[in-house]
């Protein structure tokens, strides 16, 4: 039986590793319908992330990859069924056997707050760029003058010779980060590079606990990924943070 391939992000941020994994089969799953997961406590999402994997097992999916920082922070309390793996796990052994130093992490308030990236001795101090993600789903990008500030802001005084993007959407807006920092770490690449898939026409199936719309043009604008059928998970039971 051929291995089907679950991917899941809050919202778009997780594409871009969907649409560059060649899997024979994939599933991607957008939870945009529920409150960003930066602002949810430990046990909403690890509740948050129960829902979601029933969602893939009922939908065929035989491994899980969780595009997205946050919802990674909670993988180490979690019962997956099926073969999981995060983003955060992979970029820490990676980052433990080069030769980095020196280095900082943007992302999520739940990214930063649950210090995980803090294991890595090169990391030496984490930044909170809560809104940004949210300006990428709304399809604000490198030239939003909104999206230049806040990462300006967010980088002020942060002294350091790389930069690690702790949450999959920043990736859309890399060439911003590039005018502060040099030298940049996507976890996105470093997953990547661990999974061996090479099927030249993938089967692709997405679904999405928000608005089919909305997810369209913000994958469009962030990635210059054009979706074709975008399937609407209706069961999504409310968390609030």
């Amino acid at each position: 039986m051929k291995e089907v391939v679950g991917v899941v992000d809050w919202g778009i941020g997780g594409l871009d590793l969907f649409t560059r994994l060649r899997a024979p089969r994939m599933v991607y799953l957008s939870d945009s319908g529920t409150a960003p997961y930066g602002r949810l406590c430990a046990a909403s999402l690890l509740r948050r992330f129960e829902v979601l994997e029933r969602a893939l097992l009922e939908r065929g999916v035989t491994r899980i990859v969780v595009a997205c920082n946050t919802l990674s922070t909670i993988l180490p309390l979690a019962r997956p069924r099926v073969p999981t793996s995060g983003v955060i796990r992979p970029t820490l052994a990676f980052l433990n056997d080069s030769n980095f130093s020196n280095l900082a992490v943007v992302g999520t308030d739940r990214t930063v707050a649950s210090g995980a990236y803090l294991e890595a001795p090169a990391v030496v101090a984490q930044r909170s760029i809560q809104p940004l993600g949210a300006l990428i789903e709304r399809g604000e990008g490198t030239c939003s003058r909104r999206v230049r500030t806040v990462v300006a802001e967010a980088l002020d005084g942060l002294a350091c010779n790389g930069l690690v993007l702790g949450c999959t959407h920043y990736a859309a807006v890399r060439a911003e980060f590039e005018r502060h920092v040099a030298t940049i770490i996507d976890p996105v690449d470093v997953v990547l590079d661990q999974l061996s898939y090479a099927t030249k026409t993938p089967v692709r199936d997405v679904w999405t606990t928000g608005c089919p719309a909305t997810m369209r043009r913000a994958a469009h604008a962030a990635f210059g990924v054009r979706l074709g059928p975008i399937h609407v998970l209706s069961d999504r039971p409310e968390i609030r943070p």
